[in-house]
């Protein structure tokens, strides 16, 4: 699915949507450039449409992290291959 009808089909407000684009487009980077990326905090709605978003489109490549465990913003990370997330 294009990044457009995704950004669409996920964000309720215009805000969200520049949430996802970003999102997509750190995604992206991590591909192509095969680095780590991560995101500014999200909010808990940001991180919800992200979560679905990034599931519907099949990336497994990123988890969420806040700085400890059950933090209310969290940020998305993307995961190069050469990175496992069991070693971090």
């Amino acid at each position: 699915m294009k990044k457009s009808e995704l950004v669409s089909k996920f964000g309720r407000d215009d805000i969200t949507k520049v949430v996802l684009s970003r999102i997509l487009d750190l995604c992206e980077r991590c591909d192509t450039q095969n680095v780590l990326t991560s995101s500014g905090f999200l909010t808990s709605g940001e991180r919800a449409a992200a979560e679905d978003m990034l599931r519907y489109d099949g990336r497994n490549n990123v988890f969420f992290f806040g700085g400890y465990h059950e933090a209310e913003r969290v940020c998305a990370v993307f995961l190069p291959e050469y990175v496992e997330r069991d070693r971090l």
